[in-house]
């Protein structure tokens, strides 16, 4: 039953990959021409635009570069970035580490606040404690992350000034665990809010639904008190 599960979620996401990509590079592509960058030099001639738009490949029609970037993205060759002029690929790769903390320490984070808010409305459900949680987790899913950057960064970089407003170290040179550290905490309290709003209404739907099964009615109807059935829900 498990094989057949992973063979249909495959084959939807095989086509929907393609999908995507296909009409996010189409979309891309009618944007402008990655040869826009090099109109800004007034010494480019319009024969060497020309070999750059063939050594790229825009001269091909749009499917034919679609296929182009589909055969170069499997190869790991993601081509140069114009304004580095560096490999896209070492570019990603050199950032992967830190994005990977980065999201790792996020989501923790959000665990740790979520888990414990979504017991406990849930331990309520429809009093003032769940109306305000609920109230309270909309509010943390509905508000964009720049705008809470934004927010953050005016208030402990610009006005309290106890946190620093990006970059992963200081300006200073040094390096060290606990500069990192400081460093990362306002963006992983950006990434943890919506992520927070989420998991405490997943949380508290699924301690609701299983609060309401029949070995929990069972229990509470032999004497398990509250609290109790609702740690024994947790384990």
């Amino acid at each position: 039953m498990k094989f057949k599960y992973v063979i249909k979620r495959l084959l939807i996401a095989i086509p929907t990959f393609f999908g995507i990509t296909f009409f996010t590079y189409l979309i891309l592509s009618m944007a402008g021409s990655p040869l826009d960058a090099y109109l800004a030099d007034p010494r480019i001639t319009v024969m060497e635009l020309e070999r750059k738009r063939n050594s790229l490949g825009l001269d091909q029609p749009i499917f034919i570069q679609y296929f182009i970037w589909l055969k170069n993205f499997f190869n790991m060759d993601l081509g140069f970035s114009f304004q580095s002029q560096r490999p896209v690929t070492q570019m990603i790769f050199e950032r992967m580490g830190i994005t990977a903390l980065l999201a790792g320490s996020s989501l923790i984070l959000s665990l740790l606040i979520s888990i414990p808010l979504g017991i406990f409305s849930a331990s309520k459900p429809n009093s003032f404690r769940d109306h305000a949680s609920s109230a309270f987790s909309f509010i943390l899913v509905a508000t964009p992350n720049f705008f809470m950057g934004l927010i953050l960064i005016y208030f402990f970089a610009i006005k309290l000034r106890v946190l620093p407003s990006g970059g992963l170290f200081d300006a200073s040179g040094q390096k060290n665990t606990l500069m990192l550290l400081k460093h990362m905490i306002l963006p992983t309290l950006v990434l943890s809010f919506q992520q927070i709003g989420s998991w405490m209404r997943y949380m508290r739907g699924s301690m609701l639904e299983v609060l309401q099964e029949d070995y929990i009615t069972t229990a509470r109807a032999k004497g398990l008190k509250k609290k109790s059935s609702l740690l024994y829900t947790c384990t």
